[in-house]
């Protein structure tokens, strides 16, 4: 049996012993002004939609760091500390680095499925971390009117935060371990005869051969750590040596993967054969539970991500899929707010991959809104907002919402294949250099982030809306193995599907030329196809991002904020405004 939570007693120390978070608060701000504010935890990722919505609405917001043990994520909050470090103005009123309990897994803790008695009652598993945090908020002159988890690692923190402000609304801490742990998430599923994985739960290489042959299990397999993101460290093993390898890698190294966490040990489960689906929901109670939006997976032989593409959201697939998710959401204790499901349709019908009691990542809420009008970072601020906001939301729940698909939109990962070999220090921005756009040249050290990811759309200007380069000049460029080693990421959107695709296709034929340019200062030789554009300094033309939503300011597509983007983003505001375009 896997970890399944923390154990409650761990959990009854007294918050005194845990060490206020030290905040950074804008300037101006009186202690007794029992300011009322939104509290995102962990605003990283697709969080920024939210964050722009709610600021959009009029909301004031303060923001948590779960954990000082996010380096991937916690770049995007630096222009804001350094923001209310110089007394300028920021995104957030304050923000506030929580104070981890340091509380081990209890291995032997029960496995608590939802009821709702039990569940109303679980003031016993609010850490004494989350109360610190809460009062250090409250006595730095702050009111909460709402808390919501900005991405992944925050889920936890966040659902700690509501517990202990006694909010109605709310998953219980009860069973929170259900909603991140990998592990208990499935036995919950098997519990209430759902199709669940078949797996176990390894410390080492030698227990994951142990049950295979208990299990009769066949390679190939996966193995997976029990609260990570974004497929890091999941791998499908075709062989002993795999095994052998992950463990390694994964557990022996003392690796802290993406969520700030370091892995005691796997999930090994049974490999499912068949095609991958998201569902996207918003749920406001047990029962109570709507889909946003539907997206068919199209990943590699290897599991690394290509693309999403959002679906209609009715046919037989989608039908099933949305039975089965609800099922799923009721039997995890997700009865409140977004989530984030992935789920591949067997011969036997739906089975849970995973799931998150969070928004899609990523750009997935602009895709949303582009494709079908609706985001669902508009619903999650309704939900937070309250009144009339929230209750136009519940409306839409109970009315069964079928969303329309009036455009085909796609999110594209860029892909550096293991064969192709190309590793090393980026010398000029993703996307200077464009296979077969011959342009004069320019000093490569005169084109900017921003230039670079617009140019971008060059490659196929009609479906191509946008481009966000992970890794910048003097940084790493590596083989891609999950979704944080991508290169970049991509959204095309058009009513022409036939134009998606040949988008997509663009991209693909381009990438490899492409990425060994931006590893490399040397000319480009007669027999390459790879050549560097000239930028225009208005940046007229078609390099213009041309979303029916462009990103607020501050938000780029992907995990990162780049300065550049920033400056960038108020001249295109600028000529938008002065010429009428989209």
């Amino acid at each position: 049996m896997g970890p399944l939570t923390s154990s409650p007693t761990a959990r009854e120390a007294s918050h005194d012993f845990f060490q206020a978070p030290l905040p950074l608060i804008v300037k101006g701000h009186q202690v007794d002004s029992n300011t009322p504010v939104v509290v995102v935890v962990d605003p990283f990722s697709s969080g920024k939609y939210l964050i722009a919505e709610l600021l959009q609405h009029g909301e004031q917001l303060v923001a948590v760091q779960s954990s000082q043990k996010l380096p991937f994520f916690s770049a995007a909050l630096t222009p804001d500390r350094e923001a209310l470090q110089k007394g300028d103005s920021s995104r957030f009123l304050a923000i506030f680095d929580h104070v981890d309990d340091e509380c081990t897994a209890d291995s032997d803790a029960e496995l608590r499925l939802p009821d709702e008695g039990k569940d109303a009652d679980d003031s016993m598993f609010v850490t004494g971390g989350a109360r610190a945090t809460l009062d250090c908020i409250k006595k730095a002159g702050f009111r909460v009117k709402a808390v919501v988890a900005g991405s992944e690692p925050g889920v936890e923190l966040a659902e700690q935060l509501q517990a202990a402000m006694g909010f109605a609304d709310r998953n219980s801490v009860r069973t929170s371990m259900l909603r991140r742990d990998k592990y208990p998430m499935q036995e919950a599923l098997r519990k209430t005869n759902l199709r669940a994985i078949k797996q176990t739960f390894a410390m080492s290489s030698e227990e994951v051969f142990d049950w295979m042959t208990e299990a009769n299990m066949e390679f190939p397999l996966i193995l997976k750590p029990a609260m990570g993101a974004g497929t890091e460290g999941v791998r499908k093993c075709n062989s002993a040596e795999d095994v052998i390898d992950a463990f390694e890698v994964e557990c022996a190294s003392g690796k802290v993967n993406i969520c700030g966490l370091q892995n005691s040990g796997l999930i090994a489960q049974e490999f499912l054969r068949g095609t991958e689906y998201v569902v996207d929901s918003i749920s406001c109670g047990k029962g109570q539970h709507a889909v946003v939006a539907m997206f068919k997976y199209q990943k590699m032989e290897d599991l690394t991500y290509e693309y999403t593409k959002l679906i209609e959201s009715s046919g037989e697939v989608q039908d099933s899929l949305r039975a089965y998710i609800f099922k799923v959401l009721d039997a995890v204790g997700l009865h409140f707010g977004p989530s984030h499901a992935e789920v591949i349709v067997t011969k036997d019908g739906p089975c849970l991959v995973e799931v998150g009691a969070r928004m899609h990542g990523a750009s997935g809420p602009a895709v949303m809104h582009d494709a079908t009008g609706v985001g669902i970072h508009e619903l999650v601020a309704g939900l937070t907002i309250g009144s009339k906001a929230a209750d136009h939301v519940r409306e839409l729940v109970k009315t069964d919402y079928r969303y329309t698909l009036v455009r085909y939109a796609y999110e594209g990962k860029l892909n550096n294949r293991p064969e192709w070999g190309l590793t090393g220090t980026i010398q000029q921005e993703i996307g200077i250099s464009l296979p077969g756009i011959d342009m004069k040249m320019e000093p490569t050290s005169q084109i900017s982030v921003a230039q670079a990811e617009l140019n971008f759309v060059n490659l196929y200007p009609k479906a191509i809306q946008h481009f966000h380069a992970t890794v910048h000049r003097g940084e790493q460029l590596k083989i891609t193995t999950d979704l944080f080693t991508s290169p970049g990421v991509f959204l095309v959107v058009h009513e022409s599907e036939q134009e998606c695709e040949a988008a997509i296709q663009a991209v693909r034929k381009a990438e490899r030329a492409m990425l060994a340019r931006a590893i490399s200062q040397e000319p480009v030789s007669p027999g390459q196809d790879c050549v560097t554009p000239r930028f225009s300094p208005s940046l007229k033309g078609n390099c213009h991002s041309r979303s029916s939503t462009p990103p607020p300011e501050h938000m780029v597509f992907g995990y990162g904020v780049h300065p550049a983007f920033v400056a960038q983003g108020e001249t295109l505001k600028r000529e938008r405004s002065s010429t009428g375009g989209a």
